[in-house]
């Protein structure tokens, strides 16, 4: 026996010394600055905020294509019609068609993992681009053709939503992660205020046509970029430095290591666990909130207070601003809670839970309080806090299950579109005359939404990586079995 446990501990050795346990040594973390980590965490920041161009530019665009305008000549003055006589219904259809393309997101993990979450992201900003800049032909010509460009677009957008996180789960490890991830995602708060404060000045001046053309060009521009200095991981990268490489193949347990030709995702076991089901609803009520205050508050702000184009842009991108600064400052603070040693699981449901009852407590405000001012602020404060769920939301999908992040994201927004589909179809039924009481009753729902969302997190909810994500692939099995068949 003695012989024999000696043997074990020599081949053990000798596997150890021919890497085939692939337990490299530690590397002391690179600079962040200069690195090619950071530079791919920026390009992450723009494909962020091209989704927010890509998703959001129609909630301004609508606004004068539904307007009626004043025309002087000399001393008279004319109304010209509404160039589209839509109403409340058929507008939330259009807003609702570009999530159908987002039910098709479910097969986003398969695809990604074929081809690369970096190659993906390049990809789905071409072709978004596209049919962005087909927005303006299609809508004067062919209503249903229109609503195909609409869907496709979201086909297109919420692919490059999965490819991020895929990009992420392989980029960003487990010390960096809070810290990097909220850099990225807030560039799609930064895209919201860009969209909603730039595009109703694009309107006034250049007609509602130009905010289509130009965010469809940001992201071709932002297209062509990716495809040059994005790669799909840091052992593809031919510029990645050899210090940094070292640092990535020490943390290769925080990493996502699984390559695009060995693909299998265990969708039975994300379907039967808990922690999913607890994602899905946090994020089923995130979107709904973004859907209230994104999509519908320019709406909001004509019937209510406001008649400009160029103050209704300015005043919906007020709350996306604020909560571009909240985010990073809410990532830095994550990771110094993982330094002190609180439980991850523990701070993310008390950060969602409170963020969840402060923006439902804010709803509230903004129905028995009806002023314009603390309407304002109460937005803008709920915008914050949405942000950091979405931010939490984001790190749970990579640390649940690093190997398997593209296919979590793509089960996550595909229980988005149908969110979104839901909430806008409902919120465009909810405010068929656009009064006051019927938007205080939308805000009302949605308080109730999140309020329920946070207490189902509380029992549910986990940030840890789960049994089923640690299965290993292919040619970890292989070499599992050849080290048993070894020491044993």
């Amino acid at each position: 026996m003695k012989q024999l446990h000696q043997e074990c501990h020599q081949n053990i050795a000798m596997l150890q010394q021919e890497s085939l346990l692939k337990t490299p040594p530690t590397a002391k973390p690179p600079s962040l600055w200069f690195s090619k980590r950071f530079l791919v965490v920026i390009f992450m920041f723009l494909c962020y905020m091209n989704t927010a161009f890509i998703r959001f530019n129609i909630s301004i665009a609508v606004v004068e294509m539904t307007s009626s305008k004043e025309i002087e000549d000399g001393n008279s003055t004319s109304t010209r019609p509404p160039e589209f006589n839509w109403d409340s219904k058929t507008v939330g259809s259009v807003f609702s068609m570009f999530y159908y393309g987002g039910l098709v997101s479910f097969m986003g993990g398969y695809v990604v993992s074929k081809l690369g979450g970096a190659t993906s992201c390049a990809l789905c900003l071409m072709l978004s681009g596209i049919t962005t800049v087909l927005h303006p032909i299609t809508s004067s010509h062919n209503f249903y053709a229109f609503l195909i460009i609409r869907f496709l677009t979201g086909v297109f957008e919420n692919f490059l939503t999965i490819s991020v996180s895929d990009v992420s789960s392989k980029w960003i490890v487990k010390n960096e992660r809070s810290k990097l991830t909220s850099f990225s995602i807030s560039g799609l708060r930064v895209g919201m205020a860009i969209v909603h404060g730039f595009c109703g000045y694009l309107a006034h001046g250049w007609g509602w046509p130009m905010i289509f053309y130009v965010t469809g060009a940001c992201s071709l521009i932002t297209s062509v970029l990716c495809f040059i200095f994005m790669k799909n991981q840091p052992s593809e990268d031919e510029w990645i430095s050899k210090a940094e490489l070292k640092y990535f193949e020490s943390q290769q347990e925080d990493i996502s290591t699984s390559s695009k030709k060995n693909v299998k995702h265990p969708y039975r076991s994300m379907l039967l666990s808990p922690a999913i089901w607890a994602l899905f609803v946090v994020r089923f009520s995130h979107v709904w909130v973004v859907t209230i205050l994104i999509t519908f508050l320019p709406l909001y702000y004509k019937d209510t207070t406001v008649e400009s184009i160029e103050k209704i842009g300015l005043f919906s991108s007020v709350p996306n601003a604020a909560s571009s600064f909240i985010i990073p400052i809410c990532g830095i603070l994550l990771d110094y809670s993982r330094k002190v040693n609180i439980p991850v699981t523990l701070m993310h449901k008390m950060v969602i839970g409170g963020s969840f009852a402060i923006c439902s407590a804010l709803f509230l405000s903004s129905v028995f309080v009806s002023n314009f001012i603390v309407s304002m602020v109460a937005f803008s404060l709920i915008q914050m806090f949405s942000g950091i769920i979405i931010l939490i939301t984001q790190i749970i999908i990579i640390s649940v299950a690093p190997n398997s992040s593209g296919a979590v994201a793509g089960l996550v927004t595909f229980v988005a579109s149908v969110r979104n589909i839901l909430a806008r179809e409902t919120t465009g039924y909810m405010t068929t005359n656009r009064s006051m009481e019927e938007w205080n009753n939308c805000f009302i729902l949605s308080s109730v939404i999140l309020m329920l969302s946070a207490v189902i997190f509380a029992f549910y909810g986990s940030s840890e990586a789960q049994s089923w994500s640690k299965s290993p692939n292919p040619d970890d099995l292989a070499h599992e079995n050849q080290t048993k068949k070894i020491t044993s």
